[in-house]
């Protein structure tokens, strides 16, 4: 790197100075709980790189014509694909506003094409040729071109698109020509007028406003949309030509990159990307960027007041990059699966990286790649600590909020200050709770008080019914108990889930794994717990609301309908895994085995191991299945009749156990099944150890006070009364920390209030919250059935077209994510693909060796 950049450490996690201080205060702490806390952090800064480093590829513009179309079709973004049947499209951006930026005014206007559009030509080049030499447009690809408000260069980005025809008779090479069949839409972007006359108004007068720009859409076919609620324009869908109006982010927004001008231009560098007016070619004005770093005020004017730009000047990486809203509706409207696009500030790296899409960036310079790479890193982990962003993570921001407010303490001259505010006269409560500001000088005449949590609303009263003798007993007894309750909770500092982790190298770049019957993928959310980078070859699921899921939360290549769907032979798969269905194996279920279409999903998974011949591989399935010996002896014939080339057994280790999720991380009782394989162990493979302390179930449950909503049904109400007539004649109160399963049809058993856990999850229980948390007095949230299950709570969006009930009932299905976090870590292990275990070391459940 620059040595300008090097030293100054300008870009990563490192220039965050209160987390430095915070780590550098628990590193010096001797106390049990800092040194804990500093692992976590330590973890969550891992895991923001390992997720740029998996979704994110750069490569500088400086490369020739060859290495940049390698490095592109060796990306996860340039190596995608697309589905038709779901109408997925590999999104290929170019906007002219992050080629680079203008050399006179660069504040105010919007460069021209790059070297007269021939750098945009490159661009489309690289990307037309990733897969074929001609050039030819493909079927998933869809270009998304920015005119930046320049009507006047449709013709220049429509006329880019050249193929080279096939060597005539001769084998002489034909001259690129155009690409006439294409298909072409608009896409109209509307800005609000106050953000740009906010930026106009830094020179004197302007007699109009242009608030409008234009994306255009080529691609090779008519374009097919899934039809989707605009996600910033009421009452619209993306068949609409018309986004926004959009507001552009402030220059003081933290999601735009701003740094001094001398190191932003080490980052251009000189091949281009200052463009004069009109576009010169590369290299016109390298000359005239030569002494650019020492702050020459004529060539780096703004003309903002009369001052000349400075070189020590503060200011945005980009003047004019999309707002972060414009690139949320493309990739939301077209249902992108890989994005490739220029680097610029990384502003949609970093929205990639949110949303899990590959992503493919052109950098200006190797000093651009390098400096991006560590500001997405920073990025990631301050989305880590936003509530409303997928990648939240509710103990890394615990604590932090707690460790910087002991900084701010220690350092209380180091707080910006505010200007005194005039005393309020009987401001109105809900006024004053908004304007009270936490950090207050000390000097203010009245503290903050604590507001104080209000009681829940009284339900409207339920049609009187038989229910209604049952409902008024149920209040009655649970009335006495919830007296002296509000106002007095606290919530954990942190909540159960995962445990202990760290970082660790494998032994190859990626992980390639594959899944069938996936549900909501928790091989690749154990991965994800792992820090281990990895590709999804392919999932599936017959549930068309699980695939939607799957497409909207992970990178998948490949998304089937159904494991009978042939997987392509010619993959090498790292691990896989399957969790078949358990309905007819289950001691709930009818118990037919294979002889039911259920069951014999089972074959198609056997079959798809047969052909895969994975490295490793994990099933999972209920604990009764080792009781049905015909398809548990089938199982084993099938997986020890696997031969490689040499005619010896292929996956030499095979070994099946049963583990219940609650002695591993999460405070629910699901004994299941696995049966793990390993190709050529390089180790013996050991089960994971059992816990020394179970995980808890009130750090599992959503912080707050008892919200007392009682069940409707009959089945439901008689249950939840026999449980509070339980709890009292053991004279315990009927909130204690318990779950209890109020859906069951059959006669109340005491055995099923579940005191310091949650029984087993089932798809139809969950669907229709039938567990009841007792310490709530109400059934359990969508995020505590995610924890039951160790999935981080804000982790998976919810796309469109999916109920919550759905959600719920593919929790009930899931697999446990730290069981088969532990489990895979212990076969990566086993295998060699990594060398030393990520987790805990020791050996734990005895497995049956097949």
């Amino acid at each position: 790197m620059h040595p300008s950049l090097q030293e100054s450490q300008l870009f990563g996690l490192q220039s965050d100075k209160d987390l430095m201080q915070v780590i550098q205060d628990l590193s010096s702490s001797g106390m049990q709980t800092d040194k804990d806390d500093l692992q976590r952090i330590e973890r969550s800064m891992a895991q923001a790189r390992t997720l740029v480093n998996t979704y994110v590829s750069l490569a500088p513009e400086t490369l020739d014509d060859n290495e940049l179309r390698e490095a592109l079709a060796q990306s996860a973004a340039g190596s995608a694909n697309a589905s038709a049947e779901n109408k997925s499209h590999v999104v290929i951006f170019y906007s002219q506003a992050n080629a680079g930026e203008a050399t006179a005014q660069p504040h105010l206007r919007i460069p021209g094409l790059r070297n007269r559009g021939k750098h945009m030509a490159r661009f489309l080049s690289l990307c037309q040729t990733r897969r074929n030499a001609s050039g030819e447009l493909e079927a998933g690809d869809i270009y998304v071109l920015n005119d930046c408000g320049k009507e006047g260069n449709r013709s220049s980005l429509l006329g880019s698109f050249h193929y080279t025809p096939e060597a005539d008779e001769l084998g002489r090479l034909q001259k690129a020509l155009p690409i006439k069949n294409k298909h072409t839409r608009q896409w109209m972007v509307c800005m609000s007028e106050s953000s740009v006359c906010e930026k106009l108004n830094k020179v004197r007068g302007f007699a109009s406003v242009n608030q409008i720009s234009r994306l255009y859409l080529v691609s090779k076919s008519v374009l097919s949309l899934n039809e989707h609620q605009r996600l910033y324009t009421p009452s619209a869908t993306n068949r609409g030509n018309l986004l926004g109006p959009f507001v552009a982010e402030p220059e003081s927004s933290e999601k735009v990159w701003s740094l001094q001008v001398k190191d932003k231009l080490v980052l251009l560098g000189k091949h281009g990307a200052r463009i004069p007016v009109g576009g010169t070619a590369d290299g016109d004005a390298e000359d005239e960027d030569e002494d650019m770093p020492d702050g020459d005020a004529e060539s780096l004017n703004l003309n903002a007041k009369n001052r000349p730009r400075d070189k020590n000047d503060v200011e945005p990486f980009l003047f004019h990059a999309e707002p972060v809203q414009v690139l949320q509706e493309i990739l939301h409207g077209l249902d992108a699966v890989a994005v490739i696009s220029l680097a610029g500030d990384g502003r949609l790296a970093e929205l990639c990286v949110e949303k899990r899409i590959p992503f493919f960036g052109l950098a200006f310079t190797e000093e651009h790649v390098k400096a991006l790479q560590l500001r997405l890193e920073k990025r990631v982990f301050k989305l880590m600590q936003d509530d409303k962003s997928r990648l939240y993570s509710a103990n890394l921001k615990t604590i932090l909020s707690k460790n910087l407010g002991e900084v701010e303490e220690k350092q209380p001259e180091k707080k910006p200050k505010r200007k005194p505010r005039q005393k309020k006269v009987k401001a109105e409560k809900d006024t004053a709770a908004d304007e009270q500001d936490p950090d207050e000088d000390e000097n203010e005449d009245q503290e903050v008080q604590p507001s104080q949590p209000s009681k829940p609303k009284p339900k409207p009263k339920a049609k009187a019914n038989g229910n209604d003798a049952i409902m008024a007993e149920l209040q009655q007894l649970a009335q006495g108990s919830l007296k002296g309750y509000f106002g007095c909770f606290r919530p954990p500092p942190g909540r159960g889930g995962m445990p202990k982790r760290r970082s660790i190298a494998l032994q190859q770049e990626v992980l390639r794994v594959a899944s069938d019957c996936s549900g909501l993928n928790g091989a690749a959310l154990a991965l994800e717990s792992l820090n281990l980078p990895f590709t999804e070859e392919w999932v599936s699921d017959v549930e068309d609301a699980a695939r939607k899921v799957l497409r909207a939360n992970f990178a998948c290549k490949r998304i089937y309908e159904d494991v009978r769907t042939p997987a392509p032979r010619d993959i090498e798969v790292d691990f896989y895994s399957a969790g078949y269905p358990c309905q007819a194996y289950s001691q709930l279920g009818k118990k037919q085995g294979m002889a039911c279409e259920n069951g014999k999903v089972l074959l198609y998974v056997l079959m798809r191991i047969c052909v895969v011949k994975p490295r490793t591989f994990l099933l999972e399935n209920v604990k009764n299945f080792q009781q049905f010996q015909k398809e548990f002896d089938l199982t084993m014939r099938v997986l020890k009749s696997i031969k490689d080339p040499n005619g010896k057994r292929y996956h030499q280790c095979l070994q099946a156990a049963v583990i219940d999720s609650q002695d591993h991380g999460v405070a629910q009782s699901r004994a299941r099944f696995y049966i793990v394989g390993v190709h050529n162990p390089v180790r013996d493979f050991l089960w994971p150890p059992l816990l020394p302390q179970r995980a808890s179930l009130k750090a599992a449950l959503d912080p707050g006070p008892p919200q007392p909503s009682f069940p409707t049904g009959s089945t439901e109400l008689r249950n939840l009364l026999a449980c509070f007539k339980a709890l009292k004649s053991e004279n315990k109160s009927v909130t204690c920390e318990a779950v209890a399963d109020i859906g069951m049809s059959s006669s109340w058993h005491r055995n099923q209030i579940c005191q310091g856990y949650c029984p087993c999850l089932t798809k139809s229980r969950c669907e229709s919250k039938g567990y009841w948390a007792l310490s709530k007095m109400r059934p359990l949230s969508l995020t505590e059935y995610f924890r039951l299950q160790g999935i981080p709570a804000h982790r998976l969006k919810i796309p469109e077209g999916v109920s919550q009930r759905q959600m719920r009932g593919m929790i009930g299905n899931s697999f446990t994510v730290p069981v088969i976090a532990q489990i895979m870590d212990r076969l990566f292990f086993s295998s060699g693909l990594t060398s030393e275990l990520i987790q805990c070391t020791g050996s734990g459940v005895k497995g049956i060796v097949l």
